[in-house]
C-alpha cells in the first residue's frame, strides 16, 4: 500500500498547478489513473485553488492538503473522497456521498446541501455553517467541540460517540436522529422532530 508521504512527494510543483487549473475547469486530470476501486486518483493533491461552479464525481482525493485559497464555492461533487485529507477551507454546494472520514477540517465553513457524506472521525473543531442541510450523514466519533452548526437542518444523521462542547446548534433542526450528550453546547431554539 502506497503511504500519504508517497502520494503527496509524487506532486511536483507543475504537476500540481496543472491539477489544480484543471479541476477549476471542471476536467479533473488523469495524471496518474485510476484507484483499484475505480476511482479518478488523485490522491496526495494540494487543493490551492479557489475553484467556482466544478463539478466532480467519482474522484479519490484521499491524503490531499488546502493551502490558502482551497475552497469550493457552488460547485457540486458526488462520490469524491477526502480521507484523511485536509479539506478545503470553504465547502459551499452541493455533496453527495462524499466521504471526509478522520479528514482534518478544523475551521471549515460549511454551505449548501450534503446527503449521504461520511464524516465520521473527521476533526470539525471550530467548523461553521450556517443555513445547511445535511441528510443521512455520519457523524460518528467525529470531534465537533467549538462548531458552530447554525439554523441547519440535519435529516437521519448519526451520532454515535460524537465530541461536543462549547459550540452551538442555534435555531437548527434535528429530524429522526439527535447527538446525545450536548453538554455545554449552546441549543437555543432548537427543534426535535
Amino acid at each position: 500500500m502506497t503511504s500519504a508521504r508517497e502520494l503527496k512527494d509524487r506532486w511536483s510543483g507543475e504537476r500540481a498547478a496543472e491539477a489544480n487549473r484543471r479541476i477549476g475547469l471542471g476536467a479533473a486530470p488523469d495524471i496518474f489513473g485510476r484507484t483499484e476501486a475505480g476511482y479518478l486518483d488523485l490522491r496526495g493533491l494540494v487543493l490551492s485553488h479557489f475553484f467556482q461552479n466544478v463539478s466532480l464525481e467519482h474522484v479519490d482525493l484521499s491524503f490531499c492538503g488546502a493551502k490558502g485559497a482551497g475552497q469550493f464555492m457552488n460547485c457540486r461533487l458526488e462520490d469524491v473522497i477526502f480521507e484523511r485529507g485536509e479539506a478545503p477551507a470553504k465547502l459551499y454546494g452541493r455533496y453527495l456521498d462524499c466521504r471526509f472520514a478522520k479528514a482534518k477540517m478544523k475551521g471549515v465553513w460549511l454551505g449548501g446541501v450534503f446527503e449521504r457524506c461520511d464524516f465520521s472521525g473527521a476533526n470539525l473543531d471550530n467548523a461553521g455553517a450556517e443555513q445547511v442541510a445535511l441528510r443521512d450523514c455520519n457523524f460518528s466519533g467525529a470531534d465537533l467541540r467549538r462548531a458552530h452548526l447554525c439554523n441547519c437542518t440535519f435529516e437521519n444523521c448519526v451520532w454515535d460517540g460524537a465530541k461536543f462542547g462549547k459550540g452551538s446548534f442555534y435555531r437548527s433542526r434535528f429530524v429522526g436522529a439527535a447527538p446525545g450528550d450536548l453538554e455545554d453546547t449552546i441549543m437555543d431554539r432548537v427543534v426535535f422532530e
